[in-house]
């Protein structure tokens, strides 16, 4: 047999993160049937994230039109022309 010890821990959010965790509780107290302490739904809410964010799961993620592409582009390049080129130093 094991013991297990519970270690309080304080830690700050955001009014919305705090709802966010509260209403997550909420839905899982609707499931189980049973009091869900904020802990457990923070480990649910986690349980949904990736455990290794890579900017490459973003890919396909951001609709864009052609116009706003061009307009991206054509201020990339205008930031460009103020840098110096690496040949000029």
């Amino acid at each position: 047999m094991y013991s297990v010890n519970h270690v309080t821990k304080t830690i700050r959010v955001e009014d919305e993160t705090y709802e966010k965790i509260c209403r997550r509780a909420g839905e899982l107290q609707m499931e189980r049937k049973r009091r869900v302490p904020l802990d457990e739904a923070i480990r649910s809410l986690l349980k949904g994230a990736p455990a290794n964010n890579r900017i490459s799961d973003l890919a396909g993620t951001w609709h864009v039109e052609d116009r706003e592409v061009k307009t991206i582009l054509t201020a990339l390049r205008e930031g460009w022309k103020q840098w110096p080129s690496p040949t000029s130093a």
